[in-house]
């Protein structure tokens, strides 16, 4: 519905250039008409309305966002939490607590998308992998901590088996999606779980 892409350097214009400190300084009510007069926006106009809650979320990332210096000043941030489990979980809760309309999981993508290999999305398809298998319970913290678990132990034998690795591997054979050879194969998600059920009752 937002069509970011497509209106990305409109948008741009609108938040002067994404300029953080000026964006927080901004009303979320200001901006959300400006959006709807710019992109004619003839949705409802309520609380429910998608562009009044991505306003919303613009605003508290501005926000947020201002609390650091710079780019080195954010990364010293997240470093400080990557030092055990519950503080890597710490930091997603922390993020989707600050900024409206971001979950755990889109925290978790959100920090996997920068570059921190160490937070996997506990997206739709690996809730059901691990909740089927027995790894998890339904909730996205669990599935994450399993997800992160899994590659500690998997670091025993290959150090470069990541959270994010896992994830990846899982969300290829769940959505049959290898976009970057632009393949499409189905999806493989029912076999593998059956897979992985069959290997832990054996073992």
């Amino acid at each position: 519905m937002i069509k970011y892409q497509e209106r990305k350097e409109i948008i741009k214009d609108i938040l002067c250039d994404f300029d953080l400190e000026h964006v927080s300084l901004c009303k979320t009510e200001e901006l959300y008409y400006k959006f709807r007069q710019k992109f004619n926006v003839t949705s409802e106009d309520n609380n429910f309305n998608s562009w009044r809650k991505w306003s919303k979320s613009i605003m508290d990332a501005a926000k947020f966002m201002c609390n650091f210096k710079d780019v080195n000043d954010f990364k010293n941030f997240v470093n400080l939490f990557d030092y055990n489990l519950p503080t890597r979980t710490a930091l997603p809760l922390l993020i989707s607590s600050k900024i409206s309309g971001i979950g755990f999981a889109l925290a978790c993508d959100f920090l996997k998308e920068l570059g921190y290999t160490n937070y996997p999305k506990p997206d739709v398809h690996l809730i059901q992998v691990f909740v089927e298998a027995g790894l998890s319970s339904k909730d996205p913290i669990s599935v994450f901590e399993a997800i992160v678990r899994m590659s500690d132990d998997c670091k025993e034998i290959d150090p470069e088996v990541t959270p994010y690795k896992i994830d990846k591997i899982i969300w290829l054979i769940c959505s049959g999606k290898f976009y970057i050879d632009e393949i499409s194969v189905g999806s493989h998600k029912e076999e593998f779980i059956n897979i992985i059920v069959d290997e832990l009752s054996n073992n």
